[in-house]
């Protein structure tokens, strides 16, 4: 039984993605081809690489599509550059392939704001969600984690916040659980607490706006203010990028918008969520918004550039230490779930 290699693969898989409709391909209909074209060969050992390089390819082809449905000029010195580009990364070896996962996140996000600065028009902002909008915690709870009015979405950022600080340790018995040092023991008057459980031992201690006196709402206004502001500034025509794309996938006969296969939006666990700062993201989102995180936090081993020193909130995501770049994706996979 032979193995084949990885210049063999990479070109297997992008003619399989080319041809292929991305919101019906999965992670296992893609290695099912793979086995059917290389029948002699053992793919076992491949799993890491394959997922790699799917993830970087997805990317590659979406980009492409949308380069072809908004064009823009340039020369043809210039075009001929970019697939040699293209090609040179495409031949190059896995650490490369890191790279450009990393730059093209970084790239997204430079043109997202680059988008909002240029428009001529004001931009329209959406309105709050529940999540969003600002909570008011009472003295106890408030006291312990610094801070009084919040919105409900960044609780857990602060709790986690306290956890890392205080260095509370995981539960022998249930590593999911946190135990309580003295003053969370006095706050939510429990011996430990996981991410999830620690909801209901702190809802007696949040209240609304309108239940605190008028210094306080308008407190919790300015708040929400702020919140507003930060928010991401919807396109001209005042739909955001990701309801233009839903839009146009559901006029086209697509899922109503909400993808399938490798695009598939999914619900990630409150770990994975807290690294990546979102809570619904694809398989290839969840990627480039890691590689975000440990670039921006300068997380990548300098003695071997193939492992990552995990943080605190790393070691949550992939319970180790240490992590190879190709070992990364094998515990991607528990921390996602389907809406």
């Amino acid at each position: 039984m032979g193995s084949v290699s990885d210049e063999e693969l990479t070109g297997a898989l992008e003619e399989i993605l080319t041809e292929a409709d991305l919101e019906a391909t999965t992670v296992r209909t893609v290695m099912q081809q793979l086995a059917s074209r290389f029948p002699n060969d053992n793919l076992e050992g491949k799993n890491n690489f394959i997922r790699v390089e799917l993830a970087r390819l997805v990317d590659t082809i979406e980009e492409r599509k949308e380069a072809k449905e908004e064009p823009e000029e340039g020369s043809l010195e210039e075009e001929e550059e970019d697939v040699v580009e293209e090609e040179a990364a495409e031949s190059s070896g896995s650490e490369v392939v890191i790279e450009e996962i990393e730059e093209e996140a970084e790239e997204e996000e430079l043109e997202e704001e680059e988008e909002v600065e240029d428009s001529p028009k004001p931009a329209k902002r959406r309105k709050l969600t529940a999540f969003e909008k600002a909570v008011v915690l009472k003295d106890p709870l408030a006291e312990a984690l610094g801070v009084r009015v919040v919105s409900r979405c960044k609780l857990p950022q602060h709790v986690k916040a306290y956890i890392e600080k205080h260095g509370l340790e995981k539960n022998p018995k249930d590593r999911r659980e946190y135990l309580s040092d003295d003053t969370m023991r006095k706050v939510l008057k429990t011996k430990s607490f996981s991410m999830f459980s620690i909801n209901k031992y702190m809802a007696p201690l949040i209240l609304k706006p309108d239940e605190c006196d008028e210094e306080t709402q308008e407190e919790a206004r300015a708040y929400e203010a702020k919140v507003l502001a930060a928010l991401p500034a919807t396109s001209r025509n005042g739909e955001s990028k990701a309801a233009k794309k839903r839009k146009k996938a559901k006029g086209s006969g697509g899922q109503g918008g909400k993808g399938g296969g490798l695009t598939k939006p999914m619900k990630l666990s409150e770990e994975m969520a807290f690294v990546c700062e979102a809570d619904i993201l694809s398989r290839t989102e969840v990627v480039k918004a890691l590689w975000v995180y440990i670039r921006k936090n300068n997380l990548k081993d300098p003695s071997d550039g193939r492992k990552i020193i995990c943080d605190a909130r790393l070691k949550d995501v992939f319970g180790e230490s240490r992590v190879g770049i190709f070992e990364m994706h094998k515990h991607i996979g528990r921390h996602l779930t389907n809406l």
